[in-house]
């Protein structure tokens, strides 16, 4: 008989780190609805024959799955767990002041401000796709610069000096860097202005 309860059980005797969370359904794919994992240290020989017996699609059509917490966040808000590491997609999560925000979270959470001050008027950082359509739902951001940084002649555009070079030209405004393509070449770019905030100000 299926028992999360029983389950968890079991393996906190091996492992008192051990707890099932539930996971953001971008982080499981092919799934649709909420799913749940159970983080702990499978490496252990005692929960080995465990682990692989939840890998059996009848614990998955139930909506368990058995996962590494080292490869795992969990959201300081809502408590869901996020992938560290996607390697198809940007992370679902956003290292705020306060602690982790999943992308539920921010997508519903009220946290525009405190994403956009981590990004604004910073070279180094550039927006996920993900964010950047989330918050194009209060904000306006209109395409200043294009650049392109690589190995190749021609791709060393240096993000740096092109925000030094707009920020002169408009002193108090507001800009971030957004990554439109990444190969092991060259990564290409964009430079936002943030040209106004739909309802308020910035």
């Amino acid at each position: 008989m299926f028992n999360m309860g029983k389950i968890e059980q079991y393996v906190r005797k091996y492992d008192e780190c051990a707890y099932i969370y539930p996971v953001i359904k971008e982080d499981i794919s092919g799934i649709e609805d909420k799913q749940w994992i159970i983080l702990a240290d499978w490496s252990k020989p005692e929960l080995s024959a465990l682990e692989d017996k939840l890998d059996h699609s009848f614990y998955r059509d139930k909506g368990l799955y058995a996962e590494y917490y080292d490869q795992w966040y969990v959201c300081d808000d809502c408590g869901h767990a996020c992938r560290k590491i996607n390697y198809t997609r940007d992370p679902n999560y956003i290292w705020l002041p306060d602690g982790l925000a999943c992308r539920e979270c921010i997508e519903t959470g009220g946290y525009d401000e405190d994403v956009l001050d981590l990004y604004v008027n910073d070279p180094g950082k550039a927006i996920f796709w993900w964010l950047l359509e989330h918050l194009e739902k209060n904000y306006h951001f209109t395409v200043v610069e294009e650049g392109e940084t690589g190995m190749y002649p021609g791709q060393n555009d240096n993000p740096d000096k092109i925000l030094n070079k707009v920020m002169k030209e408009n002193p108090g405004a507001h800009y971030i860097f957004h990554i439109t393509e990444s190969n092991p070449f060259a990564t290409y770019w964009r430079l936002l202005s943030i040209f106004k905030r739909i309802s308020g100000g910035l």
